[in-house]
């Protein structure tokens, strides 16, 4: 699992040692690989823990397409260089899988344009900016 900088800090006094240290959650054995930095958050959603996620086999033989993606771009990469990388996977995913990739593709996306959006141009406009 992974802790929040706030959760680190209150409840384990900023520990130095924490990684991989055992803890229980729901009576499940955990061991810490990291600590977020301070600020960090995903979009709408204000969590202290993240945990790996259980992929629901059923769901996935059912289509599989209810997960979304967030992930942070290496140093000096783009949006349109992670848009190329996409443009090369695709077809391999492809053939693969045809029965269940050959409709779909992989469109990178900002997270600030995916958060705003269209909004942009009206909310410049009330701020009053020209950016």
């Amino acid at each position: 699992m992974i802790l929040s900088e706030g959760l680190w800090r209150r409840r384990y006094a900023a520990d130095s040692n924490i990684v991989g240290r055992q803890i229980r959650v729901n009576n499940t054995a955990l061991t810490i690989v990291g600590v977020m930095p301070a600020g960090f958050r995903f979009p709408q959603t204000k969590a202290d823990v993240w945990q790996p996620m259980v992929l629901d086999r059923a769901r996935l033989r059912n289509g599989g397409r209810y997960l979304s993606t967030i992930a942070r771009l290496r140093d000096g990469a783009t949006v349109a260089s992670a848009q190329a990388d996409m443009n090369v996977l695709t077809p391999q995913l492809q053939k693969e899988r045809p029965d269940f990739n050959s409709k779909w593709g992989i469109t990178v996306i900002g997270l600030r344009e995916q958060v705003i959006g269209d909004v942009r141009r009206p909310l410049l406009v009330l701020l009053g900016r020209s950016d």
